[in-house]
């Protein structure tokens, strides 16, 4: 994640040849693009297949490395001790 010049925020995934970029300006509006290998493969500003594109990303992540989430540690889990 990074702000960009104008203010807004830039967040990125890349798993394996995918990437998955989600832009927030200022005001709150998005917009997000899908990208193989470099090449556009879709993008938009709907809040629905974005939320389908984010699960698909995490089916593709879970399938890659299914211990992911062992490599971050939950503050629910530091404060249960």
């Amino acid at each position: 994640m990074s702000i960009d010049e104008e203010g807004g925020i830039i967040a990125e995934w890349r798993i394996a040849a995918f990437a998955l970029e989600i832009d927030v300006d200022p005001e709150g509006g998005f917009s997000y693009t899908v990208r193989r290998d470099g090449i556009r493969l879709r993008g938009g500003r709907s809040q629905t297949p974005l939320r389908k594109m984010i699960r698909d990303v995490s089916a593709v992540v879970a399938l890659a490395n299914p211990n992911w989430r062992s490599l971050f540690q939950h503050a629910s889990a530091r404060t249960a001790r």
